[in-house]
This record gives C-alpha cells, sequence and structure tokens, in this order.
C-alpha cells in the first residue's frame, strides 16, 4: 500500500509523484463539498489510491484543510462521500490523504469510470 508518511516531496523540482504502488492514473470527475455544505464545486481526480489523491482544484485558493471528496463508482447511482485531509498543495493541485482507505472495490470502481460517466 501506499504509504503518504514517509512521502516528503521536493516542489522545487516541480509537481512530485506519488508513489507508485497501487496508484491509478486517472482524470476522473468528483465534487468536494466542504464539512458544513455550505460550498462545493466540480474537480478532476488526477492520480488515486487508497490512501489518497492527487486533485485538480482549479482557482479554488482558499480551500480548507478538511473536506468531502464525492465520487461515483456506478453511474445513475449516488456518490460515496471521503472525507479528506489536505496534505500538499502547488498552485491548481492539491495532495490529499483518506482519513479511511478505500478498499479494493471502491478504488477499482472510480478507476473504470470516464469523467463523461459522471
Amino acid at each position: 500500500m501506499t504509504d503518504f508518511a514517509n512521502f516528503n516531496p521536493d516542489f522545487g523540482r516541480g509537481l512530485p509523484e506519488l508513489p507508485h504502488n497501487d496508484v491509478v492514473q486517472d482524470n476522473v470527475s468528483a465534487w468536494i463539498v466542504l464539512d458544513d455544505y455550505t460550498q462545493a464545486r466540480s474537480v478532476q481526480v488526477r492520480d488515486i489510491c487508497a490512501k489518497g489523491a492527487w486533485l485538480q482544484v482549479g482557482g479554488w485558493g482558499n480551500l480548507p484543510d478538511t473536506f468531502y471528496l464525492l465520487v461515483k463508482t456506478t453511474p445513475g447511482d449516488a456518490s460515496f462521500r471521503v472525507e479528506c485531509v489536505q496534505h500538499l498543495r502547488q498552485d491548481e493541485v492539491v495532495g490529499v490523504k483518506f482519513r479511511r482507505p478505500l478498499s479494493p472495490a471502491l478504488l477499482a470502481g472510480v478507476v473504470r469510470q470516464q469523467p463523461e460517466d459522471l
């Protein structure tokens, strides 16, 4: 499994890569929803693994440290909610840790989706 605790990027060399164990490079649509449900915004999940992801958040400069990520695994079904903690940020890309790791089945469902399915 990917261990974000030992992940120490050097932003001076550009956007860091996630450790490659169990990381899927994919581009799926998702939603960030603030903890108090006052704001929501569409984002792109660039890379995802069981313990975290890289999110393309656009110009959302005041994104709080904790929020929910809503992702679908099956078109037409309700999204599942993942509690996230902002771990790293570079410009419009945010690295997040999931408070609880995704199950292999959930991760596989996210990976199968295409942006137009969501």
